[in-house]
């Protein structure tokens, strides 16, 4: 945040005055005034008791390893040098800040598109999973109604097998009570034989006669009421197969439908496990190209920072020696130049002294 303040305007209320009246915002308009500022008005603002333009930068533009530095140089265009170098450094730090931010963006970018095309292909997965559950559902339905049909055909067989078997009883029923019947007639005609051949021959006659309608109505009912038993025992024994096997098949449709629900109910698991593992796996590979990335685009950064760092550390470093340096050699200078007038006092006085 302080980079960026440094070669930007200060807050309104902390800018740098000018003994000339001049009105300084930023560090860009600072080295122009300097330029252009007399000696004695640099002076003025930079001497041994006070440096106005470091304690400013320090405060307002807040970079106080500047201002440290500057504070001991008092040379006009070195302090110019200075703050040319030090603005040279901050924008290439900032032209490697926004290269930075440039390439970040273009690689969330391209993971946006990455991102919609995963998307995608989950939209597509959705979809096949859809048209899956469709064809898993018409073909349950098919295998349902083919199971059905089999299942009523085989009823059909079996209930038709039922009912020709009850007929079949039916019909020897019949002919037992039929053959009872016939063996009833021979019965009373043997009876009535008998009874002519016991009697004289009017005698049966008369009775015959007498007893015919009767033997009529007793064979008339036996017939009658065989015919009632036959009808009520069909009636019955077809009833009692028509509920048997009317249950059995109910059976086996509730069956076969708790079959189908069980088929749908696996396949949607199913279908819900590998979308779920499909989903997982998209995610864990988002995740890890999303890592690398972010961890080169830092180690981007590092080595840009690290680089500007170690520069303006070198900077510093040179700097310092140089400042050593030339304060070395004046104090050799100004001993020397002491050195030198006190010889020459020295002179004077011994001269006087003779």
């Amino acid at each position: 945040m302080y980079d960026s303040l440094f070669l930007s305007d200060v807050e309104e209320g902390m800018e740098f005055h000018l003994v000339t009246g001049q009105t300084i915002k930023n560090i860009y308009e600072l080295v122009g005034a300097l330029k252009t500022l007399s000696q004695e008005n640099f002076s003025y603002h930079c001497n041994a008791e006070k440096d106005d333009f470091g304690a400013w930068i320090t405060h307002s533009l807040h970079n106080s390893m500047l201002g440290n530095i500057l504070s001991r140089v008092k040379d006009q265009k070195k302090y110019i040098r200075i703050i040319e170098k030090a603005i040279h450094h901050k924008e290439l730090e900032s032209q490697a800040r926004l290269h930075v931010v440039k390439v970040s963006k273009m690689w969330i970018e391209n993971n946006k598109k990455k991102l919609s095309e995963i998307h995608q292909k989950l939209k597509d997965f959705e979809n096949k999973i859809n048209e899956k559950e469709k064809e898993a559902s018409i073909q349950i339905e098919k295998n349902a109604n083919y199971y059905v049909e089999k299942l009523l055909s085989k009823h059909k067989q079996e209930l038709k097998k039922e009912v020709d078997n009850t007929i079949f009883s039916i019909k020897e029923i019949k002919n037992s009570y039929e053959q009872k019947l016939k063996e009833q007639e021979k019965e009373y005609e043997k009876i009535i034989n008998d009874y002519i051949s016991k009697n004289a021959e009017n005698e049966v006659k008369k009775i015959v006669s007498n007893n015919k309608q009767e033997f009529i109505d007793i064979l008339s009912n036996e017939k009658s009421f065989a015919k009632t038993e036959i009808e009520n025992t069909v009636k019955k024994e077809l009833e009692g197969i028509t509920e048997k096997f009317k249950e059995k098949i109910l059976l086996e449709i509730n069956n076969i439908l708790e079959k189908e629900k069980e088929l749908e109910k696996a396949l949607e698991e199913r279908l819900a496990l590998k979308e779920q593992e499909f989903l997982k796996n998209a995610s864990l590979q988002f995740q890890k190209e999303f890592s690398q990335k972010l961890a080169y685009q830092r180690d981007i950064l590092d080595n840009e920072l690290a680089k500007t760092l170690k520069f303006n550390k070198d900077f510093v470093e040179k700097f310092e020696e140089e400042i050593r340096t030339k304060e070395k050699k004046l104090s050799e200078t100004i001993s020397g130049l002491i050195d030198k007038e006190l010889k020459k006092k020295y002179r004077k006085i011994s001269e006087t002294i003779r």
